[in-house]
């Protein structure tokens, strides 16, 4: 019986110089903290720009390099179908929300001290700049429906640090919705510098998120460097890096010492991701 050759799979990491200290203490003294980690990935991003991801393993990677409004403080692996992958909503960029007793309109408090990694102020302006991209028939983004109860016609911003979103009809989900990785806030002045069309590619300086983008590599890696600035602070179920080619290269690479950590990818949709 003949065997079937394997082709080795795809090689990708996620680089973050970010001067993070691993375990990993050696015999007989303290390891130096190394500058950078190397994590072994199951696949290649087909995306970097947050409203055209549609997979977990990429998602987790921009997770890195953005915010959004809000994030699940305890979002839950393994849920049953129709159970809720999160109860729990914490700010992130916003500070607080209300919601109108008739569901309608979403009013929500903005951070004073965030600018994205480009230098520019994160405010009221730039959130609904955000909004209207997500809506925007001209940028692909296969998640446009989590955003399709916002009446566009009628997002207010009664100061720099307030907005207020009125719904089309009421959406229990809408808060849920704006805490995934596709309601992710990009720098209008980074989108209009660089272009819909080549963020997907680079969003170089776009995000507010703790690390920013430095090199795509395709089929081998992706670098992103700490962004000093970064203020804001990681919820309980959005910890640090672990962004997940296939079991067999991980394991390689971790055998030869080229990946510092390794994890497994689902290809779930972002809907319904689970963070590892």
């Amino acid at each position: 019986m003949r065997r079937r050759q394997i082709r080795p799979p795809l090689a990708v990491a996620l680089m973050c110089a970010a001067g993070v200290a691993l375990s990993g203490v050696p015999q007989g003294g303290l390891a130096a903290a190394p500058t950078s980690i190397t994590i072994a990935v199951g696949i290649d991003a087909d995306t970097l720009d947050p409203e055209g991801q549609t997979t977990t393993t990429v998602a987790n990677m921009q997770d890195y390099m953005f915010d959004s409004l809000v994030w699940p403080e305890d979002e839950r692996s393994g849920v049953q179908p129709g159970q809720p992958q999160f109860t729990k909503l914490t700010p992130q960029l916003a500070t607080s929300w209300t919601v109108s007793g008739d569901g309608l309109t979403y009013t929500f408090k903005l951070r004073h001290d965030v600018k994205f990694q480009d230098g520019t102020d994160f405010n009221a302006e730039a959130v609904k700049f955000n909004f209207e991209r997500q809506l925007d028939p001209a940028v692909r983004n296969p998640n446009r429906y989590y955003f399709a109860d916002i009446d566009l016609s009628r997002i207010e911003s009664p100061d720099p640090y307030t907005v207020v979103l009125h719904l089309k009809q009421p959406s229990p989900t809408r808060p849920h919705r704006l805490g995934s990785g596709v309601a992710h806030m990009l720098s209008p002045a980074a989108v209009k510098k660089i272009g819909n069309d080549k963020i997907p590619l680079g969003p170089i300086d776009a995000g507010s998120g703790p690390y920013r983008f430095k090199e795509w590599v395709h089929g081998d890696h992706i670098t992103v460097v700490k962004n000093p600035n970064w203020t804001s602070r990681w919820p309980s179920s959005r910890r640090p890096p672990t962004c997940p080619p296939c079991e067999r290269t991980r394991a390689s690479r971790w055998s030869r010492g080229r990946a510092t950590g390794t994890s497994s990818s689902a290809s779930t949709t972002s809907g319904d991701r689970s963070r590892t």
